[in-house]
């Protein structure tokens, strides 16, 4: 009797420390970044152009990162024109020496530091955000004005986050001043409460702290897809309008056309730059998804602590 009553103290207490503290059973949001890619019109398009350094879905690249010199974030790829240091700021969290090798880079939330999301909910972040422009009166720097056109994308393997509310993904942010983030627009595979995965469509306004879900679809992964590519997109010349898109690949192909979601956004409201990045993310206090698991231990505490007593 002595041991019954015990074990059973020791699942409640067990199942306690596993939502309450975080990390100490908690698997953290894993994955790995193949490419992280922008592109922008107009740039060289060519190879005998001046500062050409390839083209990715029909555009000329202004940055690129295959994660294949060994070399972790801050470190960075190239820019098609020396516009800012070859650098990450990051933001949240770091990476260490092992992270970037093979060609791909470490995802890991445990790594990442404290932050809040703008509605003020703590988590666990691991992000970066790329220096692509530190001077607002740089026509040339940044993804913003108003004459040419940018994609960012991020190849991810198509790995599943273990706990609610972890995820990864890509964003932009519109900065200024400082590097703090005003406002930001993202694209995420999440793990929701109820256990089920979704792509969503995030914007984030820090300065009315207020989030707003643009779209949501629930996963549906085809058959032999191993990877999944995010893309954040100003299609049009003079607009303001963003749009989220994802598309799965296999074996190092794309094998579906870009779903792009809805929710298109009029995104930069006049604020000082843009930047790109990308983040892993875990909660760091208990959701709801969570909190049902702990109030499921305390009802089987309670009903056998009844039994016994009758």
């Amino acid at each position: 009797m002595r041991f019954a009553r015990w074990s059973r103290g020791s699942l409640v207490v067990g199942l306690f420390a596993a939502v309450a503290i975080p990390g100490a059973v908690h698997a953290s949001a894993v994955t790995f970044l193949d490419h992280f890619v922008i592109t922008r019109s107009p740039l060289p398009g060519s190879a005998s152009d001046p500062g050409f350094i390839g083209v990715y879905e029909g555009q000329g690249i202004y940055y690129v990162d295959a994660f294949s010199n060994g070399l972790e974030p801050p470190s960075a790829g190239s820019f098609a024109f020396q516009i800012a240091p070859p650098s990450y700021f990051m933001q949240f969290g770091a990476f260490g020496p092992s992270d970037e090798s093979g060609g791909k880079l470490r995802m890991d939330s445990s790594k990442g530091g404290l932050s809040a999301n703008a509605a003020g909910q703590a988590r666990r972040t691991q992000q970066t955000t790329l220096t692509s422009n530190t001077d607002i009166g740089n026509p040339v720097a940044g993804l913003k004005q108003s004459f040419h056109t940018f994609s960012v994308y991020g190849l991810f393997d198509l790995t599943l986050p273990p706990n609610p509310v972890d995820a990864y993904g890509i964003q932009i942010q519109d900065n200024g001043p400082g590097l703090n983030a005003t406002e930001e627009l993202g694209i995420q595979l999440r793990r929701n409460p109820d256990l089920s995965f979704s792509i969503r469509s995030i914007q984030q306004d820090f300065v009315g702290d207020a989030i707003s879900i643009l779209d949501e679809d629930l996963l549906v992964i085809p058959a032999g897809a191993d990877q999944i590519e995010f893309r954040l997109q100003r299609a049009t010349l003079g607009s303001d309008l963003v749009t989220a898109a994802y598309r799965f690949w296999d074996d190092g192909s794309p094998m579906t056309a870009f779903t792009v979601m809805d929710g298109a956004t009029d995104f930069f409201n006049n604020r000082g730059w843009a930047r790109a990045g990308f983040r892993a993310v875990e909660a760091v206090v208990p959701e709801p998804g969570t909190l049902a698991l702990l109030f499921g231990a305390l009802g089987v505490l309670a009903f056998t602590t009844r039994r016994r007593s009758i």
